[in-house]
């Protein structure tokens, strides 16, 4: 019996052994694995000494790979690495690049942002931004990411697999925005991850946009190329180049949709020649706002300012003379921001002209020399003026350089439409863009009217010299020399007026042209306007007379 039952047990238990190794060597294959090219002059040691922990791995090392000769290996061959063999050691990230209010904690210290370009970003640090800051940050593998204004990152896992290449990244994104340029993976072992409390990024080299806001409960994954894997809710949604997706806690990802196409932008001059110039672009379709941004750099990777709007135009901020590169792009109503627009330009404000003052844009002037008046330029130590009668001052009146105050007088000017501008010299003797023009009109006042009194039979007419077209005449009558009651006070087009006299009564009369405009001219002469003559007496005189005689 016992003989019987034993070679079924033995051969169970071979049967046994015999599936453990095949389920091992199964496991063996599944592992992740690296594939090194064999150069020349490699052997089994100097490669086990340089990857794997110890130079004994050499041994497992010559049996996965069936090698004969350890110490001739033929350049060009195909070596298979385990992943769990390889030594793996933290490495740290750089910060390449850092403006305005850039913070790096760590456990140890925090750093302010004037000692931050060069400092390695070690496990664990965190690297935050303030509203007007931007960072970029360049990973073992030449990965680089720039964190826009209000984005804090955390380091979670910063590693690489020997001298292998292949790097293990995994960061936090609290809060904020933050682009990546991701390298294309160096082997199985390459890993680049941004977490938020939302959704997990996994790229294996390509660029795309995350964002994350309210805590981390809504993210954005926007991919500009390659492929971007995303994670939420426990599903993972494969997003292709020029999609985007977004994640809210506990939820899997919206299905990608394509990206918003790039906004086109409105024409801008060569050089931008004044501070605070509009920038404007065409209406986008499916568009509910706008993301600007601007920056130095032709890659982005430094913030110097950026905004939102919900109109197509907005004001670029007063940034310092040079070159810039701008970018617009559209945000969906899921908050998905589309492919950017992307323009440079060329700034030369500086330094700044003044702003005129006096006399107001468009102001009219009767028969006098305007002072023109304008505020006092920081930047400048003189002023040009210009005094034209075109709009485009192809020749001026006047073209004043050096002036050191803030007033001019100009001499005496005919009467026509004026514009003038102003341009700030530096004390170097640099000068800045003119500022916008105004425009002023001088006008001749109207002649003071010269009266004519002609008297009738019981009326006086009276008339003075014919004005220009449009002018009209404000005539008064008062009881006094001095108008304070008046009598009678009309606006007349022509250039006379009959009034009856009254019988004892003085009355007095005054004239003043008024211009279409409304503009009062001076007042005429007063003229004294005579009471009939009282007849009475001299009627009681002639009849007595006459009595007398007949007597």
């Amino acid at each position: 019996m016992v003989k019987t039952i034993m070679p079924i047990i033995l051969r169970s238990g071979a049967a046994c052994v015999i599936a453990c190794l095949l389920i091992i060597d199964h496991a063996q294959a599944q592992q992740p694995e690296w594939i090194y090219i064999v150069t020349e002059h490699d052997t089994l040691w100097n490669l086990s000494e340089k990857y794997f922990p110890n130079v004994h791995y050499w041994k497992k090392f010559k049996k996965l790979n069936s090698i004969s000769h350890p110490k001739r290996i033929k350049p060009g061959t195909r070596l298979r690495v385990p992943l769990a063999w390889l030594s793996e050691q933290a490495v740290p990230a750089k910060i390449v690049a850092a403006r305005g209010d850039v913070e790096l904690i760590s456990a140890k210290s925090s750093m302010n942002r004037d000692s931050l370009v060069g400092i390695a970003v070690h496990l664990g640090d965190r690297l935050q931004t303030g509203p007007s800051a931007s960072a970029a940050v360049e990973f073992a593998d030449g990965t680089i990411i720039t964190l826009h204004p209000q984005t804090t990152m955390l380091f979670d896992h910063l590693s690489a697999y020997s001298d292998t290449g292949m790097v293990d990244s995994r960061l936090r994104l609290s809060n904020g925005r933050v682009e990546i340029r991701a390298k294309p993976a160096a082997g199985p072992g390459s890993r680049f991850e941004i977490h938020t409390p939302s959704a997990v990024s996994a790229v294996r080299g390509t660029e795309y946009r995350a964002a994350t806001q309210d805590n981390g409960i809504t993210s954005w994954i926007e991919v500009l190329e390659g492929a971007v894997a995303a994670t939420g809710g426990d599903t993972t949604t494969l997003v292709p180049a020029e999609f985007g997706t977004r994640v809210v806690l506990g939820e899997p990802p919206v299905p990608p949709r394509p990206l918003l196409r790039a906004p086109r932008l409105n024409p801008i001059p060569e050089k931008i020649r004044r501070s605070n110039w509009p920038l404007t672009w065409q209406s986008l379709k499916g568009a509910t706002h706008y993301q600007i941004e601007v920056s130095t750099e032709a890659d982005f990777s430094l913030i110097d300012w950026e905004s939102r709007s919900e109109n197509t135009r907005t004001p670029l901020p007063d940034l310092a003379d040079g070159q810039y590169f701008m970018r617009v792009r559209g945000i969906d109503e899921l908050g998905i921001a589309g492919l950017n627009q992307v323009l440079a330009v060329e700034i030369d404000a500086r330094p700044q002209p003044p702003a005129p003052l006096k006399p107001v844009d468009g102001a009219l002037l009767r028969g006098t020399v305007p002072t023109l008046h304008w505020t006092r330029s920081a930047e400048a130590s003189h002023y040009r003026l210009q005094l034209a009668t075109d709009e485009h001052f192809e020749e001026p009146v006047i073209d004043r350089s050096g002036l050191s105050t803030v007033t001019y007088e100009p001499p005496d000017i005919k009467p026509t439409t004026y514009h003038w501008r102003l341009a700030s010299i530096s004390t170097s003797g640099e000068q800045g863009p003119f500022g916008p023009s105004r425009s002023f009109q001088v006008k001749p006042a109207p002649a003071q009217p010269r009266i004519t009194l002609d008297a009738g039979e019981n009326r006086v007419r009276a008339s003075w010299q014919t004005g220009a077209e449009g002018q009209s005449y404000q005539v008064q009558i008062a009881d006094d020399p001095q108008f304070n009651h008046l009598l009678l006070d009309k606006l007349i087009g022509t250039n006379q007026i009959e009034v009856s006299q009254v019988k004892g009564r003085v009355r007095y009369l005054r004239v003043r042209i008024v211009e279409a405009d409304g503009y009062l001219g001076p007042w005429g002469a007063v003229q004294k306007i005579d009471p009939l003559p009282d007849r009475g007496w001299v009627a009681v005189l002639l009849s007595g007379l006459v009595v007398l005689l007949l007597l």
